[in-house]
């Protein structure tokens, strides 16, 4: 600790509540005290307070005058004689006005004082506190003052005019100010620019306020002729609160306006030109306001409108629309900032929430009564509308502000992927994407394998130059650029070199991990971007979404492997009114990251999260719930209409259709088109999304628990989902109760067929994809046997042969069956798999999904446990090749003398992925030995072998080495 005289300094790294007490005791605080003309404050000037304490002020008016406004802070007071301060903790300030008392109160006394005080005159406020009597009113008298009256009798007070003192400006307005509560059926009104002083016969314009107990309050600007008769120009309903503030202003342009000012500002507004206005006499009147009980004059305020103490935001436009623009180029608009306040606006952030609208300054300093020209600039790089705010954080009330931005691009340069080559190949492949309209700078392109994302190269227009992660999965490329996106028609194919057998030992044991109750879908995929791929999660009784973040370092899964699950609410209800059973994901913003479209089957809506997580952050924007067709059981989602953009796609099993979401979203905010319904079989319980017939726009494959399969045919146009975007279905019969089918290319024939796994006879039935463009057909079905009521089919190459390999769930027989694919190009028969292999799960698994968790270039197994309320992993352990090479191959000892030797080696490498074991090393040559006799190489390990040549006898000597 260091001390200095009258400080106490305290260095600490914690924060700790320290009473430090400088030398000199309490510090002092100042407020400053002040008076109007007319009347006196005491203390007055600069008085000095110890914090903490009270501080009171006696204020005292002149003879004949009385208090008039009093200011604390800036902010208006009751009028009174007195003001205490309590537990004094900062600076104030403390100032009081008078005006003329006794029989009259006079106007052009009250308010010259007020417009000569040290502020400006920008505060009008004048309290009528000389009436004693709750029924008195006031009048005017002919010298310009009001006095003490009651012309209305009992229960009213009437009769307040202002001469030509108040013609200085067009901001004058005649404002009542209720302090104490309403009336009840309470009416009042306003006169301004009245001809005459004469109420009788003056023609003008007046507010009505009527305070309806029953209904809803009113208040209506009127022109008047005489006292009684009135025109109703304009009338605003609504609810006058205790303490609001009515104003009725007359402008110079003829404008008529009535407002509501509450504590923060303006609440409501209404306005009527009239242009039988005539400025030449102006005289404004307050009359004929009964309340029940009767309330004081001085429970009012009357005066000029005043100029806010505080900054203010005013934005002009209050909003932007730039029209329709082409993509690439921009459109300059601009908003103006006004402070009409008196203090300076300080604007600390002006941003935009759509990257498609920008706007500079990004903050300013907007002084007392000025303004600043903020610049917005509109440069589309999507096709269609866009929508988004300009926000304005700032010092004012109101902070933050956003003033709506809206425009239209049109002309995007859409990405397309043409093809890819190679198509298959290990981790670390580099594939070449060709297309178009891609961007020549890597960065500004994503590439997605399946669960993760690839490293880009190199780029131009038409060329893309990926690496294949660690992590990807069986799954179509996904290319993304400027917010846009396109799929390959196929999947890249991960291989390993391996024995290409799946058998009992192919995967581990299953490492399990706690969930949510009744989990129901699952899948692997890379949320927060750090390169590794995370397991999401749908718990249909917790109705939450999981995440369990991948933090593997080991090839062995350990209960160490993920983080604990960030879980996500899918519902703002419990189960059974609400039941999440399904999800999908996808980019649907183009920000980059995937989002997540989950299924309600109880409550009838799809929920949508979108992905703001950050490497090593798993995070998500607030829910999102669209509704949906009745049940909804399945979801996918595919750029439909060839617009950039993921369209979510929805089974829904009670009411029998697919409904299609056109997707409009933007970078940063996730929207859809309402609905288009597609009709169904009965009970439609999956949908998935392939290029079926081979003419590039993705068809949807939906199976029906009625027994059938149906492929509707996509017929959209660009940019358009309309009742007629998709041919009639065509429909294929499976097995009994088919729950879920996958699209993959079983043959190697370049389409994508169906596998469909069958609940009630349970079976698997794959059909070969015979389409033509145009033109929707399958072979007949080959089945497959599995075990009890098998409900979710996945596709991935599991041994690494560059072929897709099934997985199936069993839920009633707590399996899941793999089915090594063993198909030769144009056929899909019988013995197109092999015999099943089963692996035991959880608790009536529920769904299993195909991915390499640890990163060891081989897809491991993910089972939801559906009773169990966990999930499963099983690492896969197909047996890799150990492979063999030698160097050099030959060894020429040259000429050594009998009975001596001569030394030199070889070097073996394994080439191979799994461990080389060398059991032996023999020579068939006794004058030739080996050592080591055996040796275990790792993967990509060496060995020397040392060869010693030992002649016996004279003459030329071989020999064969046998590894």
């Amino acid at each position: 600790m260091i001390r200095l005289k009258g400080y106490c300094v305290l260095f600490v790294t914690l924060l700790l509540f320290v009473n430090c007490v400088p030398a000199f005791g309490q510090p002092n605080l100042t407020i400053s005290s002040s008076a109007g003309p007319n009347g006196s404050i005491s203390p007055s000037g600069a008085v000095s307070v110890p914090q903490g304490s009270n501080a009171s002020f006696s204020i005292t008016p002149d003879s004949g005058f009385v208090v008039g406004a009093l200011f604390v802070d800036n902010i208006a007071q009751d009028s009174t004689t007195g003001y205490t301060f309590i537990n004094v903790q900062a600076n104030h300030t403390i100032r009081s006005y008078f005006a003329r008392g006794g029989a009259g109160l006079h106007l052009r006394d009250a308010f010259h004082d007020t417009a000569t005080a040290d502020i400006s005159g920008r505060l009008k406020w004048v309290a009528l506190t000389n009436q004693s009597s709750p029924s008195a009113t006031i009048r005017l008298n002919g010298d310009s003052t009001i006095s003490p009256s009651n012309p209305l009798g009992p229960g009213s007070f009437g009769g307040v005019a202002w001469d030509s003192l108040m013609t200085d400006t067009t901001e004058l307005g005649v404002v009542v100010k209720q302090k104490s509560g309403n009336g009840f059926n309470s009416t009042f009104f306003i006169y301004a620019r009245m001809t005459t002083k004469d109420l009788a016969s003056g023609n003008g314009y007046r507010l009505k306020y009527f305070d309806d107990s029953s209904g809803t309050d009113r208040v209506l600007i009127q022109r008047i002729t005489g006292e009684s008769s009135s025109l109703d120009l304009v009338t605003m309903f609504r609810e006058i609160a205790v303490g609001d503030t009515l104003v009725l202003k007359v402008e110079a342009d003829k404008t008529m306006k009535a407002l509501v000012y509450g504590v923060n500002g303006i609440r409501d507004s209404v306005s009527v030109v009239d242009n039988t206005y005539d400025a030449s006499s102006w005289y404004c009147w307050l009359d004929g306001c009964v309340f029940n009980p009767p309330v004081k004059m001085g429970d009012f305020m009357i005066g000029r409108i005043p100029q806010p103490i505080a900054p203010v935001f005013i934005a002009t436009p209050a909003s932007l629309s730039f029209g329709t623009i082409s993509a690439g180029s921009s459109k300059i608009d601009s908003v103006v900032i006004a402070n009409p306040g008196i203090l300076p606006l300080e604007i600390s952030s002006a941003a935009t929430d759509n990257a498609q609208f920008s706007i500079t300054p990004p903050s300013a300093s907007v002084g007392p009564s000025a303004s600043r020209t903020f610049v917005i600039t509109f440069s589309p790089t999507t096709n269609g509308p866009q929508a988004g705010n300009a926000i304005f954080t700032h010092n004012a009330a109101g902070s933050p502000a956003n003033v709506p931005l809206s425009g239209s691009g049109t002309g995007a340069a859409i990405p397309k992927v043409t093809s890819f080559a190679p198509t298959s190949g290990p981790i670390g492949t580099t594939v070449t994407i060709t297309g178009t309209n891609f961007d020549p700078t890597p960065s500004d392109n994503t590439v997605y394998f399946g669960a993760v994302k690839g490293a880009i190269s190199a780029a131009t227009s038409t060329s893309l130059t990926v690496k294949v992660p660690v992590g990807a999965t069986y799954a179509p490329l996904f290319v993304e650029t400027h917010g846009l996106s396109a799929v390959a028609a196929k999947p890249f194919a991960v291989t390993f070199l391996s024995n290409h057998l799946i058998d009992n030992t192919s995967f581990t044991a299953n490492t399990d991990y706690a969930a949510g109750l009744n989990p129901h879908f699952i899948t692997t995929l890379d949320i927060d971007g750090d390169g590794k791929p995370d397991i999401c999660l749908i718990n249909g009784v917790s109705n939450t979404l999981s995440i369990y973040r991948n933090i593997d370092t080991t090839d062995a899964f350990t209960p160490s492997s993920f983080a604990p699950s960030v879980d996500f609410s899918t519902a703002d209800g419990a189960y059974p009114a609400f039941y999440t059973i399904h999800f999908a994901a996808g980019d649907l913003d183009g920000d980059g990251k995937p989002d997540i479209v989950a299924a309600l089957f109880n409550g009838n809506m799809i929920s949508i999260f979108r992905n703001t997580s950050t490497p090593g952050n798993i995070s998500f924007a607030a829910r999102i719930d669209v509704p949906s067709g009745l049940s909804p059981n399945g979801v996918a989602l595919a750029d439909l209409d060839g617009d950039g953009k993921l369209d979510v796609c929805v089974a829904n099993d009670y009411g029998s259709d697919v409904s299609v979401f056109k997707n409009t979203s933007i970078v940063g905010r996730i929207t859809l088109a309402p609905r288009v319904n597609f009709a169904a079989r009965n009970s439609p319980s999956y949908v998935a999304v392939a290029d079926i017939d081979g003419d590039a726009k993705p068809d949807l494959v939906v199976t029906a628990l009625d027994g059938g399969v149906s492929v509707y045919r996509n017929i959209t146009t660009l940019g358009s989902i309309t009742a007629s975007s998709f041919a009639p279905k065509v429909d294929f019969i499976a097995g009994s109760n088919p729950v879920s089918v996958v699209t993959a290319d079983i043959d190697g024939d370049g389409k994508p067929d169906l596998s469909v796994a069958n609940e009630g006879s349970g079976t698997l039935s794959v059909f070969r994809n015979s389409s033509t463009v145009g033109s929707i057909s399958m072979d007949p079905k080959a089945d497959f046997a599995l075990d009890a009521f098998p409900i979710i089919v996945a596709a991935g190459d599991i041994d690494g042969d560059g072929k897709p390999d099934l997985a199936v769930i069993n839920q009633n027989s707590n399996t899941v069956s793999v089915l090594k694919n063993t198909s030769t190009s144009g056929s899909i028969t019988t013995s197109s798999f092999a015999t099943k292999v089963d692996f035991l799960t959880g608790a009536q698994p529920r769904a299993v999904a195909i991915g390499d968790l640890n990163g060891d270039g081989r897809p491991d197994l993910e089972v939801a446990n559906e009773n169990g309320s966990n999930i499963s992993i099983f690492e896969n352990k197909v047996s890799a090749t150990a492979l063999f090479s030698v160097a050099p191959d030959s060894i020429r000892f040259g000429n050594v003398l009998a009975g001596g030797s001569k030394r030199d080696s070889v070097t073996v490498t394994n080439t191979g992925v799994s461990t080389l074991s060398i059991t032996s090393v023999t020579s068939d040559s006794a004058q030739f030995s080996v050592t080591p006799g055996s040796a275990s190489i790792a993967p990509a390990g060496k060995r020397k072998y040392y060869i010693t040549f030992a002649p016996s006898a004279l003459g030329l000597k071989s020999s064969n080495i046998k590894f």
